[in-house]
């Protein structure tokens, strides 16, 4: 499962180009700061990465449950934050990682509303 919040910013635009070749995606300090507002409720989280033309990507994990998630700059202020629950395959279909992972989206959805860096914070439907 997978599910894609969207959500516009105020951090500057860290987009950067040298003679009109990208040297670094935008999205790296708002990856940064999702992955410190997880890191400040008790997760585990790994230093954003750059996913080639994709965006910033890191991994969290709480209770034994990992979750990929990829930060694309979609232009401007707005960006989509990609969440998708990591876990073996077998704990995700058995057991409880579907009601964990609602929950990790709910948490998410609202940790970035509560932030007064992150407004019109919106989800699409998740994609199985």
């Amino acid at each position: 499962m997978i599910n894609v919040l969207e959500c516009v910013t105020d951090f500057p635009d860290d987009h950067i180009e040298d003679g009109g070749r990208i040297v670094q995606l935008g999205g790296r300090a708002v990856a940064c700061a999702v992955s410190e507002l997880l890191k400040d409720t008790g997760m585990i989280t790994t230093i954003p990465e750059l996913d080639g033309a994709h965006g910033w990507w890191f991994d969290a994990a709480q209770d034994g449950q990992r979750y990929y998630i990829l930060v694309t700059d979609e232009g401007g202020s707005e960006m989509l934050i990609l969440a998708k629950d990591e876990s073996p395959l077998r704990r995700r279909w058995f057991g409880r990682n579907k009601a964990n992972y609602v929950r990790f989206i709910n948490d998410l959805r609202r940790l970035l509303s509560e932030h007064e860096r992150f407004r019109s914070v919106g989800e699409w439907e998740s994609i199985r």
